[in-house]
């Protein structure tokens, strides 16, 4: 008997993640792009066939609400005379229905707890039916060595659906309704002259229904602290706290009304982290309060200013394709997903473990905040993680070839930074570590298996790295970063080298790449640029430490850049550096 292959997607992706002002949003929509596609896995498993993608260890991951992240589509097989067309059905009728109770229960929190805010109920009930789309296809295949075939055959024809869509006109006149603040595509449902609800919403900021949807419905449902990027950020100032009095930082905050100082039961640490934007008023607004001026100059006379930069992560697998067309057994394919699932699993204990919050984890795709300390350990770490994973799969399989590996880009910004620019930057990293060329004697090779950093300031342009994670004689971005930042701790590295080198490069006539080689010890410049370099390092008092980091490193610019962001991640803790020259 024939047996059918049957594979679904939903999105657009832009309107569940991309589409976000603050964490919450992001957060939130990466959580609900995973509940509506875990229902239609549910839905499919519940009528009989057979998953392949998402996989789970047992039916209660199924259940809504559970730990398991599923990605967009959803891949299975029918047997025994299964109607995939009734299948499809029932499960797009599964998804509308979840994603109405979802648009439902939000409008019951916001009439019982938040019923002064006024919306445009019809407008609200029209764009939930508007929202989203549902794909699916299906093709049979007769014998197990045409099923890799029948894969193919698939999803051309899914991706065939996607390029027919119908595009239907909206079924409300929004002429005079402004359009949603997070990305301008649809009007709002909010009515004017709204109010600040702090942390929550901003004083006449507009929000679509699925934007209404991310900010309320967890609110109510989810404890969780996702105003802004404030919090990320100060943890690393925190460290120099953890084995000290909070009296100073409690005595700052008690000069603010709206805090209750008294419910923080002296878990100072949390306590500061949930009013961690205060540490960033403005000094205008400080000097409004002259008590907290005074005790603002008091904690930063002493542990230095707070840290006001963090970090979005973005990353996935390399070379995924090519790893997935190998596979000729629907059973590959089922151990391939396990072991991604295993991986998507472990980044979430990872990333926690650098004090950073996972985002969204589905398959080889990760999205995360992270701290800016440890942000590039944290990365490495997710990178290993998922070759380490990858290999096991390719010898369970006895695949040949490269095993894929992880590019991923991260964006150093400041924490007033509006959200969906942070993450325009770190998705231009990825794409940049994606688009990575290894040069090999005298010949180049799309390699990819990158890292790019992003660091942009409130002023001045942005600054841009990328490299492979690491190579051989410790060359590669993450080495170098590492010792850069050993360096800068061990206070044998003056602040302004990156800057000095910069001019070194415009000196020589801005020939960017300086090379050296190594005789009895010594390192020999060979270009006009090498000596300006080395007269640089040669000034320092520990200038033979430096030898394997001007060995490994080739290019002023690269070098140069790397020193400032290794600089900025040194002194996130507050503690001033000695300036050494």
């Amino acid at each position: 008997m024939s047996k059918i292959l049957i594979q679904a997607a939903i999105g657009p992706v832009q309107d569940y993640i991309a589409s976000a002002r603050k964490l919450r949003d992001l957060w939130f929509g990466s959580y609900l792009l995973s509940e509506l596609s875990k229902t239609v896995a549910r839905s499919f498993k519940d009528q009989g066939a057979e998953l392949i993608i998402p996989f789970a260890e047992s039916d209660k991951d199924f259940e809504k609400d559970s730990d398991l992240i599923v990605a967009n589509k959803i891949f299975a097989e029918l047997k025994n005379g299964l109607d995939p067309d009734k299948i499809i059905e029932q499960a797009k009728k599964d998804w509308l229905n979840h994603k109405n109770e979802f648009a439902e229960k939000t409008l019951e929190i916001l009439s019982k707890e938040f019923s002064h805010i006024q919306i445009r109920k019809d407008l609200f009930k029209k764009q939930i039916n508007d929202s989203g789309e549902f794909y699916a296809a299906w093709t049979k295949y007769d014998d197990e060595k045409d099923y890799k075939i029948a894969k193919h055959k698939l999803e051309k024809l899914l991706a065939g659906r996607k390029n027919l869509r119908i595009f239907y006109r909206p079924e409300w006149n929004g002429e005079g309704i402004p359009k949603n603040s997070l990305d301008g595509l649809r009007e709002s449902v909010t009515m004017e002259n709204q109010k600040e609800i702090k942390g929550i919403i901003k004083a006449n900021e507009k929000l679509d229904t699925l934007g209404l949807v991310k900010r309320f419905y967890s609110v109510s449902k989810y404890n969780k602290n996702f105003d802004d990027l404030s919090k990320i950020a100060i943890k690393p100032w925190l460290k120099q706290f953890d084995l000290m009095d909070f009296t100073y930082l409690n005595n700052f905050l008690s000069n603010f009304s709206e805090i209750n100082i008294e419910k923080s039961a002296g878990n100072g640490k949390n306590f500061v982290l949930n009013h961690a934007e205060y540490f960033f008023t403005d000094k205008s607004e400080l000097l409004k309060n002259k008590n907290a001026y005074k005790d603002y100059a008091k904690f930063k006379a002493m542990f230095g200013d707070p840290n006001k930069y963090a970090c979005i992560f973005v990353g996935d697998g390399d070379n995924m394709g090519k790893a997935l067309d190998q596979i000729e057994t629907l059973d590959g394919h089922r151990k391939f997903t396990k072991n991604l699932g295993e991986f998507a699993k472990s980044v979430g204990k990872i990333i926690e473990s650098y004090g950073g919050s996972l985002i969204y984890a589905g398959g080889d795709d990760v999205m995360a905040y992270l701290t800016i300390d440890n942000f590039y350990d944290c990365a490495d770490e997710i990178r290993k993680d998922f070759s380490r994973k990858m290999k096991k799969i390719f010898d369970e399989l006895n695949l040949k070839g490269d095993y894929p590996t992880f590019s991923a880009g991260a964006a150093i910004v400041h924490h007033s930074m509006p959200l969906d620019q942070a993450l325009n930057l770190a998705r231009e990293g990825e794409g940049i570590a994606k688009k990575y060329v290894e040069k090999l004697s005298g010949s180049t090779k799309l390699s990819k298996n990158a890292f790019t950093i992003i660091q942009k300031k409130r002023s001045g342009s942005k600054i841009v790295v990328c490299d492979k994670w690491e190579k051989n004689n410790e060359k590669g971005i993450i080495p170098s970063l590492k010792n850069i930042v050993s360096f800068f701790k061990s206070q044998k590295l003056p602040n302004t080298l990156g800057y000095q080198l910069r001019n070194a490069a415009k000196e020589s006539g801005d020939e960017i790449i300086f090379d050296l080689s190594e005789n009895k010890e010594m390192l020999v410049p060979l270009n006009a640029s090498s000596v300006s370099v080395l007269r640089i390092f040669n000034q320092k008092k520990h200038s033979n430490d430096f030898k394997n980091l001007l060995l490994v490193n080739n290019s002023i610019r690269k070098l140069s850049d790397l020193l400032v962001i290794g600089h900025q991640i040194t002194s996130s803790n507050g503690k001033g550096l000695k300036n050494e020259v």
